[in-house]
């Protein structure tokens, strides 16, 4: 057990400790300290907590104030149990000391390893492949993305082949994305909710021209209406083809169409059958409304992403990433915003896997 605490105290301390800690944890002395009852248990423990109290996270004081306490009441009163909870007490302090070294660390060298985010992934994945990684499926991958040899952009066909990744629902990614393999998944989740959220708009235009609408539907009012549904369809909203609320949702499209010409009564019978045909119709993976919604917004998204790569391409990656996250300078509404997440997420990850 000394040997354990010594480790593992000698890992937490500044370097200028460690001789103390060696000399103050000479285990043979000790041991024969304690076979003839003559061990400064209490000046030992005072010892230490003096030196954590130096090293550790001004939260952690109180415990190791706590911890003294009870070891000292264990020793005073020679009560062993009272004596192994603060022994207990020693070991959770210790744990807690290691999480906040490996907070600080990441905090100062979070910079650090973003700047070297690229060469590591390079270095990685040749040591990987040097260990025979296989690698077979992701060279296939890679191939069929020149089909078309008349291309000769080879990042724009990389580009739309990982887009495809995100657009054809597929389960199975190449291994050289094995650190993006969530970042690819989220990316999915995020495409189905664009898609879904474009389906909905689709639906309240042309709810909007049966009503009698001309020209295109105020920002504002179709903001409003997104966010509602938004709200209806709550975490079922990311798949259409799972949509629980449709009708719901179509009762929502059709009082929002009304009410922009004054009506707040329930629509008539008609005219929500209408809006639920519309909305099942862009709803349904096998109907053709449906692909072209999906088309069109894989080719936003592709359109976006291409821009911000071209904005980011010649970045560090720290620079990357402070773009990625930067506020955007105008504030656009529910649909556009959230194709310029996920583009920005696209090309980020675009481009640093191409480099």
């Amino acid at each position: 057990m000394l040997a354990a605490i010594r480790d593992i105290v000698k890992n937490l301390v500044p370097g200028i400790y460690w001789n103390a800690v060696d000399e103050r944890f000479d285990i043979a002395l000790r041991m024969q300290e304690l076979e003839n009852g003559v061990c400064d248990l209490l000046g030992f423990i005072l010892w230490l907590s003096k030196l954590l109290l130096k090293s550790c996270s001004p939260l952690r004081d109180a415990l190791v104030v706590e911890m003294v306490s009870t070891t000292r009441k264990g020793i005073m009163e020679k009560d062993t149990a009272v004596l192994v909870d603060g022994l207990k007490k020693l070991f959770d302090i210790l744990e807690a000391m290691k999480l906040d070294i490996a907070n600080h660390q990441i905090r100062y060298l979070r910079l650090y390893f973003l700047d070297d985010s690229i060469q590591f992934e390079q270095s990685y994945l040749l040591d990987c492949i040097a260990h025979g990684w296989p690698i077979s499926r992701a060279c296939s991958w890679f191939e069929e993305s020149y089909r078309h040899p008349e291309r000769v952009d080879r990042f724009l066909m990389f580009k739309e082949s990982v887009i495809a990744l995100m657009t054809e629902e597929k389960d199975v990614f190449p291994a050289t994305f094995c650190h993006d393999f969530d970042r690819l998944r989220a990316l999915q989740r995020d495409y189905r909710r664009c898609v879904f959220t474009a389906a909905c708009r689709r639906t309240f235009e042309h709810a909007l021209r049966r009503a009698g609408w001309e020209g295109n539907a105020p920002a504002d009012a179709r903001n409003q209406l997104l966010q509602h549904i938004h709200a209806i369809a709550g975490n079922h909203e990311a798949n259409v083809e799972k949509q629980r609320h449709w009708r719901s949702i179509a009762l929502e499209i059709s009082r929002g169409a009304l009410q922009l010409f004054g009506l707040s009564a329930v629509p008539q019978e008609a005219f929500q059958k209408g809006t639920e045909a519309d909305l099942c119709e862009a709803f349904s993976p096998a109907s053709a409304v449906h692909e072209e919604i999906r088309c069109r917004v894989r080719d936003e998204i592709g359109g976006m992403a291409h821009a911000e790569t071209e904005r980011i391409y010649d970045k560090s990656p720290r620079q990357m990433l402070d773009c990625l996250y930067a506020e955007p300078q105008t504030s656009g509404g529910v649909e556009e915003m959230e194709l310029s997440g996920v583009s920005k997420r696209v090309a980020h990850l675009l481009v640093l896997h191409w480099k």
